[in-house]
């Protein structure tokens, strides 16, 4: 697999609920939770992932959440497409969310459509999500045939 670098750009307006409902803005998705961690006396180098810092930040946005990770369906993931970085992402996913019904929770990285979009690569994952959820279907990982082995707890929508 190679990762495709490419430019790109995107904006979300962001406005508390309350506030927006009072303006009737048309509300497209709402952010219930969201953590930062920094694990870097924990891991091999400052860009290298580490299983534990991730699965620990999973944990706490899901916490500030409230939500259980058994009801979630859908994960939009950073996918990166190098070996180490996804294997370490995958199995991390798999310790904060815990186990789940084949096919009834599934994992998605936009970057396996449209390339690797650098520092607009998160913000391009919300927006596919949330347009995943308006249109209550999840687009494919393309020239993904079949889920890698360390998706314990996930199934991936193949093409």
């Amino acid at each position: 697999m190679r990762t495709v670098v490419r430019d790109g750009v995107a904006a979300v307006v962001l406005r508390r609920l309350a506030d927006a409902t009072v303006a009737r803005d048309s509300v497209r998705a709402v952010i219930r939770g969201t953590a930062v961690n920094n694990d870097g006396g924990a891991k091999m180098g400052f860009a290298t992932p580490a299983v534990d810092g991730q699965a620990e930040v999973a944990r706490d946005a899901l916490a500030v959440a409230g939500v259980d990770p058994a009801t979630v369906g859908y994960v939009e993931g950073h996918g990166s497409g190098t070996p180490l970085g996804d294997a370490i992402e995958l199995v991390a996913l798999a310790e904060a969310y815990g186990p789940a019904p084949a096919g009834t929770r599934l994992l998605g990285s936009v970057k396996s459509n449209i390339g690797y979009l650098d520092g607009t690569a998160g913000l391009v994952g919300l927006v596919k999500t949330v347009l995943a959820l308006q249109h209550e279907l999840i687009p494919a990982n393309l020239h993904c045939t079949e889920p890698p082995g360390q998706l314990a707890g996930f199934s991936v929508a193949t093409t």
